[in-house]
Formats: structure tokens, C-alpha cells, sequence
């Protein structure tokens, strides 16, 4: 009997997820698989570009050389774009007139680099001014390593926008021995996940690592190529690089090109269906209920369902995703989780701010639960506040004391078993179990759990826990430091 014909548009990290989980459940044997991805290579993890940039080779950061598709049977069509999908037929036509056959769909396409519509740029054209540059694929980060190389001297260089993408690119780009200057239109830092206070903090950080933090709206860029940004408020910043980072848009254009209802993203229901039941969409180009995520654990929630689904699990269900951010900022540990402000009169709050160290925690609670937290600067607390909102457990008499005391985590109830890697639902006990087995590297544990290739947040975490519970032997010969100066080693992510 001939197998279903599954067609996978887009080999991102939450395509790549889903095949994964369609492997472990035997869907690759179940299914004919087709991938056609519009980047030449494998999969690859984007939130790790960033260490290319920084000068890592960009091999060590592809979760899926050709061999992998290969050696699975799975068609890998790559360099290539799907330009719509002939439904009544299920056929998908490729740019250039190809057509694939499908009898399921998935589309992963992700999001776009915004590109802001200022003067001195076309973003219909699609062509920026020499010197600019977007950061979303593996691409663009070989084109802004080469212009940024530290052997052809020291550039000036603004970064525009203060999210996550900005800091990390302008903490990578100042550790190259760059002048930097950050420039984000709100007073607070990462101001979709922090509060003022949080913000500050994080901007003293950002500081003390040499980049300039510029408050102010960009209204256009000089010269071709770039010799200045120019904000509203009339003043200039001379630069010789200039990186946008101002967010992502869900792509779209194909599906609306197919016929199928989109909003800002591709609608889906609970069954990641959009509105051809033969055609799912997951990841950054999807909307469920309203939402969508722009992160990496919701999409890969997404390709947990779906490759149930896709296996025969009539039961499975996409409910959402619990919405938190855990990163290293600028080198500095970032934990933004729930509810960032009290909604309610009766809601409470616990703020702990130590300003010397560069330290805040902020607490929301509802009903004696946690319903948000805000962590910067506190390497241990994201694992923390995540695995006690997500279970729901009371909070102590003294809410300051799940800082304090392991033992106060859980209330009157059982220790709390600590998820170390969000993304991956990765718990300390399993990363102990791999230690006591042998893993003595971070390496090692990444491979055997599946931990710190999300994000790589939690990276740092895994190094002190090998520290901590390698045996001397092991641990020394791993090179890893001491806890204490392991804050801000790990990958940002």
C-alpha cells in the first residue's frame, strides 16, 4: 500500500521539530516526506546565530545536514519557494512552475524581518543600503560577519531596537571591540517583557558592557552606503553598520495566495487546521485563538500536537501555550513570565530589587500563587518561577523565601522538580540521571536530553549542574569555571 504523501513547507526550527517528533513516533515510515525549505541549507537553530556572527562556523549550529534527510528517506528540496497551493488538486506549485503532490500539508514558514519604512529605505524593494542589514537567517549573518570582521578594524555600529535580538546583537558586536550604539524608542528595555524597574536594571547591565543605549524614534538613515541614523528628535548618530532589529511579521503571503483565511497570521483551530482540512500551519506564521507567539516553545508545543496527530492521536489537542521569555539578554539571565502588572485589587506584589549587584525579582500573586514574575540578573530563578506558574503551587507565607530556601519552593507539599530547559520540558532530576551516566559536557547533555538546543538560555545552568554533581575528574577535565563566573558565559538565546 503507497504511503500518504506529507508536504513540510519551511525547514526552520519548528519544521525541524516536527520532524523530529514525527520520527520518534514512526510517522517518517508512515508518511512520504517532502521538505521544501527557501534557504540552501538544513535545518539550523536561528536563535544560535548570534555565535556565528560572533565566529563560530555556522556548521555548528545545523541540526540537519543533507545526510539526515537522506539517510530517512525524507526529500529535501531546498533553495526553493512554494508560491501557492493548488488545493482542489493538492498539489504545491513552486516558484519557477514545479509542482509537488501532497495529500497533508504543513506550513512552517515563520516570520519576516521587519524593515522599517524610513527614509533611506525601500522596503518594497527588498534592497537595503550598503552597510544595512536585517538578522533573521543564516545568510545575513554571513553577510553582516564578513562587514563586521575584527581584523578590518574597529566600525561604529547602531543596532535599533532594544528587544532580545537587538541586545544580543549589540553585546556580540561591542565584545568584537565595536562602538555600539543601541538605539530603542521606549525609555524601558525589552519593553513587551519588562517593567520600568526591570529595564533599568537591565539597561545598567548593558551599560557596563560598553554600549551606548540611545532613547529616541528613528526617522531615516543617510548616505549609500549608511554614514548616519538620523532619530526624530534631530539628532545624528554617525555609524558605518547599521542593524535593524525591530521585530518579525508571521509570513502569510502564501497562504493568502492559496485562498486560506489569515489574519496577522495563518488562522488555526485546536487541530492545527487552518481553513483546509487538509492544510495545517504551526510556528511563528500561525494564529490560535487571536495569539501569536513570535517564540521558539510555543511552536515546538505546536509540532508536539501535530506530530500526534499526524501518528494517529485523535485525542491530541493544541490548547496554547503558556506565554514567558527566558534569555540571556546582553549576557545578563532575563526571566519575564505571565501577568506583568496586578489586574486585579486583591492581586499582590513582591518586589526585591539589589542594586549594587544589578539584581530584581518581582513577584505577582493571585489568590497565593504565582500569576507573573519579572527575574533579571538572577542566573537560578527563570527555572524557578516557570515550573511554579505552570504547576500552580501555593506560594510560601513569605513569597521572598522561594529565593531563600529550596525547601520553601513547594510550600507544605513535595519539593518542586525544577524544569532546567524550558523549551524541551527538561527537569533536573533527567539531567542528573545523564550526568551519573557520563555526560561530563555540556555537549554531552544536549545530545543525551535534548537540553540548552532550544534557546540556550539554560546553557549556563547545565554547566553548573555538571559542576556541581560531575565527578571531580569528569568536571575538571570539562573546563568549566566556577559557578560564580559562569553569569553571562552562557550562549544568548
Amino acid at each position: 500500500m503507497s504511503r500518504a504523501r506529507l508536504l513540510l513547507v519551511g525547514n526552520g526550527m519548528t519544521g525541524d521539530r516536527l520532524l523530529e517528533e514525527l520520527e520518534r513516533r514512526g510517522g517518517l515510515e508512515r508518511y512520504d516526506v517532502t521538505v521544501v525549505g527557501d534557504e540552501i541549507h538544513g535545518a539550523y537553530s536561528r536563535i544560535l546565530l548570534s555565535e556565528v556572527l560572533a565566529g563560530a562556523e555556522a556548521e555548528t549550529i545545523v541540526s540537519k545536514p543533507a545526510s539526515w534527510y537522506d539517510e530517512r528517506g525524507v526529500t529535501l528540496i531546498s533553495g526553493r519557494m512554494v508560491d501557492r497551493l493548488d488545493r482542489d488538486r493538492r498539489v504545491a506549485v513552486l516558484e519557477g512552475g514545479d509542482e509537488v503532490p501532497y495529500d497533508v500539508a504543513v506550513l512552517a514558514l515563520g516570520a519576516n524581518a521587519i524593515i522599517l519604512p524610513i527614509p533611506g529605505i525601500d522596503p518594497a524593494s527588498g534592497v537595503l543600503p550598503g552597510g544595512v542589514h536585517v538578522f533573521r537567517t543564516l545568510a545575513d549573518c554571513l553577510v553582516l560577519r564578513a562587514e563586521v570582521d575584527p581584523s578590518r578594524g574597529r566600525r561604529s555600529a547602531a543596532v535599533v531596537g532594544g528587544g532580545l535580538l537587538g541586545l544580543e546583537l549589540a553585546k556580540t558586536l561591542a565584545d568584537q571591540g565595536h562602538r555600539v550604539s543601541l538605539v530603542h524608542p521606549f525609555e524601558t528595555l525589552m519593553n513587551t517583557q519588562l517593567d520600568r524597574i526591570g529595564g533599568d536594571i537591565l539597561r545598567t547591565h548593558v551599560e557596563a558592557a560598553g554600549i551606548e543605549v540611545v532613547v529616541g524614534m528613528t526617522s531615516g538613515l543617510r548616505g549609500d552606503p549608511v554614514e548616519a541614523i538620523e532619530l526624530e528628535d534631530g539628532r545624528v548618530i554617525d555609524v558605518e553598520t547599521v542593524v535593524l532589529a525591530v521585530g518579525a511579521r508571521p509570513r502569510v503571503d502564501l497562504a493568502r495566495r492559496s485562498g486560506l483565511e489569515v489574519d496577522k497570521g495563518i488562522l488555526i483551530d485546536d487541530w492545527l487546521r487552518t481553513s483546509d482540512g487538509n492544510v495545517y500551519a504551526i510556528g511563528d506564521c500561525a494564529q490560535h485563538e487571536g495569539a501569536g507567539f513570535g517564540l521558539v516553545a510555543p511552536g515546538w508545543d505546536q509540532a508536539l500536537v501535530l506530530a500526534d496527530l499526524l501518528t494517529g492521536d485523535r485525542a491530541a489537542r493544541y490548547r496554547g501555550s503558556t506565554t514567558y521569555a527566558r534569555l540571556k539578554a546582553a549576557g545578563v539571565e532575563v526571566a519575564s513570565l505571565g501577568m506583568l502588572e496586578p489586574e486585579r485589587d486583591d492581586d499582590d506584589v513582591v518586589q526585591v530589587i539589589q542594586e549594587r549587584r544589578g539584581v530584581y525579582r518581582k513577584l505577582v500573586i493571585r489568590d497565593g500563587r504565582l500569576a507573573g514574575a519579572i527575574a533579571v540578573g538572577d542566573p537560578d530563578a527563570g527555572a524557578l518561577l516557570v515550573g511554579m506558574l505552570d504547576r500552580g503551587l501555593p506560594l510560601p507565607e513569605n513569597p521572598v523565601d522561594i529565593f531563600c530556601s529550596p525547601a520553601a519552593h513547594a510550600g507544605a507539599g513535595p519539593a518542586l522538580e525544577v524544569e532546567v530547559c524550558t523549551c524541551n520540558h527538561v527537569a533536573e532530576p533527567e539531567i542528573l540521571a545523564a550526568i551519573d551516566d557520563g555526560c561530563s559536557t555540556v555537549a554531552d547533555l544536549k545530545r543525551v536530553t535534548k537540553a540548552g538546543t532550544g534557546c540556550g538560555s539554560c546553557t549556563g545552568a547545565l554547566a553548573r549542574l555538571i559542576h556541581d554533581h560531575a565527578p571531580a575528574s569528569d568536571a575538571a577535565g570539562a573546563g568549566w569555571p566556577r559557578p560564580p563566573d559562569l553569569v553571562g558565559a552562557a550562549p544568548a538565546g
